[in-house]
């Protein structure tokens, strides 16, 4: 049996290399963001591909895991059309539930996420 930190590297190897990282969201999965709250696996890879459209790389700083429970530092290269690029380190608290990824509650600087994004409308 895997320990959660096991899954939830699982997790982030199969997002970074883009293979089949959906098959390990159970179908009730929870995200809570700064930008709202999604509920259902078909939401949430929907959300999760639109984001993936903005990320040139994705790197795991730290997992740090007790229980069910793990916290993720991750850093997303982001860019936009215009190939600026900028980085965003998000603390990720993820809910594994029989070797599947339940939830996640994120947290991010919103004001430099939200001055990078204004770039697109200019």
């Amino acid at each position: 049996m895997e320990t959660t930190k096991d899954v939830v590297l699982e997790y982030f190897n199969a997002f970074i290399t883009n293979s089949g990282w959906e098959n390990m969201l159970a179908e009730d999965i929870t995200f809570n963001s700064p930008t709202g709250e999604i509920r259902g696996k078909e939401s949430f890879i929907q959300m999760t591909n639109q984001f993936k459209q903005g990320v040139v790389s994705t790197s795991v700083k730290t997992v740090i895991a007790e229980g069910d429970k793990a916290s993720v530092l991750t850093l997303y290269q982001m860019a936009i059309p215009t190939g600026e690029k900028f980085d965003l380190d998000v603390s990720e608290i993820i809910n594994v539930r029989g070797q599947k990824i339940s939830s996640f509650e994120i947290y991010f600087d919103t004001a430099k996420l939200n001055a990078f994004m204004s770039k697109m409308n200019n």
